[in-house]
């Protein structure tokens, strides 16, 4: 649009376009109108979850079948502890030809030590996929999480005085 160009009823015509045709509308363009005079609406997560018409949140929902399965068990969980071992030579420890580091990424294997006292082995169902541990006795039950992508065939477990030593061989993805 050249605007040199316009004329009184161009102009008049746009102002009826825009809803501007009185001289009071003017003004209500004009007035400016500061944050505090909005009012902020807040809504609570369970508000929103409600309007989206979700059941439950993401965290209660589990992409693993068996995490959810028997989730209202009352079994207690048994102690355990995760190691990360290395396979180190004289050539790693003292001239650190391998590449290896400290880190987690550089671990060869997963030792699992589960405490389960007053148990024996034909009572203990053990299940190992390539990122979790299922353990299952009649005292306890323990699913956990792997840290690190786990060769769950090539895996080794120990029963000895009411404490299981799983070791697990870590997969790298390289």
């Amino acid at each position: 649009i050249n605007l040199e160009m316009l004329s009184y009823q161009d102009v008049e015509a746009m102002k009826t376009l825009f809803g501007v045709d009185r001289e009071g509308d003017q003004g209500q363009l004009t007035e400016h109108s500061s944050p505090s005079e909005f009012e902020a609406v807040a809504k609570t997560g369970e508000e929103l979850r409600h309007e989206s018409g979700q059941i439950w949140s993401p965290d209660e929902v589990s992409t693993d079948p068996l995490a959810s399965q028997d989730s209202y068990d009352g079994r207690p969980e048994p102690s355990y502890d995760i190691k990360l071992l290395q396979n180190l030579s004289a050539e790693d420890t003292y001239f650190g030809l391998s590449g290896k580091d400290l880190s987690s990424r550089s671990c060869d294997s997963l030792l699992i030590t589960i405490a389960v006292p007053d148990e024996c082995v034909e009572s203990i169902d053990l299940d190992l996929r390539p990122n979790r541990l299922l353990l299952r006795s009649p005292k306890y039950k323990l699913f956990l999480h792997l840290p690190h992508t786990v060769n769950d065939a090539k895996g080794d477990a120990a029963f000895v005085n009411g404490v299981l030593r799983v070791v697990l061989p870590v997969v790298h993805d390289e």
